[in-house]
């Protein structure tokens, strides 16, 4: 078999269809197991509300807000070059940012992870 780009591209496709095909039922468990739970109570590792600590705390069950400018100015950078903000892979770049949008536009809104489908 010869190795040319679109046949490392076609392989590489019919591998993460393969990789979707199987994990999608184990995500839709999860998240329907998330969903039918009694308690919506998160239980936090710290008390970060903002930042790189706040973000590795998120669960399907966590509650989010939009963040007050306060909030924002408070989070520590360790390399101040380095520009603030959310770092997301690009495919889930346009969904993060109208959920971020429609946060920020209603600031008092609360909304769990989950509901965001």
């Amino acid at each position: 078999e010869e190795i040319t780009v679109d046949s490392l591209l076609s392989k590489l496709h019919a591998r993460i269809d393969n990789h979707n095909k199987r994990s999608v039922p184990a995500r839709m468990a999860l998240l329907d197991d998330a969903r039918n739970s009694s308690s919506t109570l998160d239980t936090t590792l710290s008390s970060a509300v903002v930042g790189p600590q706040a973000a590795m705390q998120i669960t399907f069950t966590s509650n989010i807000r939009a963040s007050t400018p306060e909030e924002r100015a408070s989070v520590p950078t360790d390399d101040p070059s380095r520009p603030r903000g959310l770092h997301v892979r690009p495919e889930t770049y346009d969904t993060i940012l109208s959920i971020i949008g429609e946060l920020k536009q209603k600031p008092d809104r609360q909304c769990r992870v989950l509901d965001f489908q």
